[in-house]
């Protein structure tokens, strides 16, 4: 809105309605302008209401997610991490402070000979909300969909107790990618 004069309105000075005409002019244009454009907000998104300057202007935002829309299917591109061994990864992790329980869709392929496992998994921690600090984490594992065992989930509390660790234990050392998704509540 380069075009807009900074000076007008000036509070408490009578100035011209012609002034007036051409800034709302001007920006009427550029907020029709911008009806169409697709505004992009770099960092984390927590919430799709975000308040703005400190007079409280709420914006709600539509957020989106790592994927694609294809037909009547969103596809989720997961954090994708490939391993090799047979050592226990940690795979994710958040903190106690900020969740409260987390659900994950994973995904494990085995590179070497294409079997998969694929399953959900419930986590939580036993956090009081007074000092966030975690004795125990639990997790519980359904949906489990398999050609091939290909290792084990588990959780653990780690940082003091200040973290949630999300691990794989692979069941052998051949190569391995695993896709995560994760869906959290708040505290």
């Amino acid at each position: 809105m380069s075009n807009v004069n900074p000076n007008f309105p000036i509070p408490g000075v009578d100035q011209s309605s012609r002034g007036f005409r051409d800034n709302f002019s001007i920006i009427k244009t550029e907020l029709d302008n911008l009806q169409n454009t697709q505004i992009q907000i770099v960092g984390q998104v927590t919430s799709n209401v975000v308040t703005i300057g400190s007079d409280g202007v709420t914006v709600v935002l539509e957020t989106s997610l790592n994927g694609a829309l294809v037909g009547n299917t969103y596809v989720i591109d997961g954090n994708a991490i490939t391993i090799s061994g047979n050592a226990s990864v940690t795979i994710d992790s958040w903190l106690t402070t900020q969740f409260r329980t987390a659900k994950y869709i994973a995904q494990v392929t085995d590179n070497a000979n294409g079997t998969i496992q694929s399953s959900e998994f419930i986590v939580i921690h036993d956090a009081p909300i007074a000092t966030h600090i975690a004795t125990n984490s639990y997790k519980t594992e359904y949906a489990v969909v398999q050609t091939a065992m290909l290792g084990t989930f588990g959780t653990n509390v780690q940082s003091g107790g200040t973290q949630i660790a999300i691990t794989f234990n692979p069941a052998t050392s051949t190569s391995k990618t695993i896709k995560l998704t994760r869906t959290t509540i708040d505290i």
